[in-house]
């Protein structure tokens, strides 16, 4: 199904719809899962764990991708429209393996890193329980 979503942003606006709420419809549309209520209830657990500020900058779609420690997450910045990609990382995984410091290094070296070959860092946002890495 295609959403236009200007229109919609315009629809939420005028009826003063949260974000958290759009952000939900949001990826229930566009992911199609198989069990919308556990869906739901996941992306409503990670959207309050994010933290305002990033509720506040981003609309965080659907998953692109998993991994150990992380889960991407296709993200539209909410002044620009422009899309990105967040990458979501669990630091409570990280402490239990050890691997604090390497997840520092490897943040300090990506956002430093500019080459045309190499995916650009817009920004990093840190909370106690999760990094957010924004990504083009």
């Amino acid at each position: 199904m295609k959403v236009d979503n200007d229109k919609a942003k315009e629809y939420f606006k005028k009826y003063g719809v949260p974000d958290v709420v759009e952000d939900l419809l949001h990826a229930l549309l566009y992911e199609c899962p198989p069990d919308p209520v556990a869906f739901m209830i996941q992306h409503l657990k990670l959207l309050t764990s994010v933290g305002p500020t990033l509720r506040e900058k981003y609309l965080i779609g659907r998953t692109l991708g998993t991994g150990h420690f992380s889960t991407v997450r296709h993200g539209t910045c909410r002044a620009t429209r422009q899309e990105y990609a967040i990458k979501i990382i669990d630091m409570n995984l990280v402490r239990q393996e050890g691997k604090e410091e390497q997840l520092q290094t490897e943040v300090h070296i990506i956002e430093n890193l500019h080459h045309p070959n190499t995916t650009r860092v817009r920004e990093v946002l840190k909370t106690d329980h999760h990094y957010f890495i924004v990504m083009e």
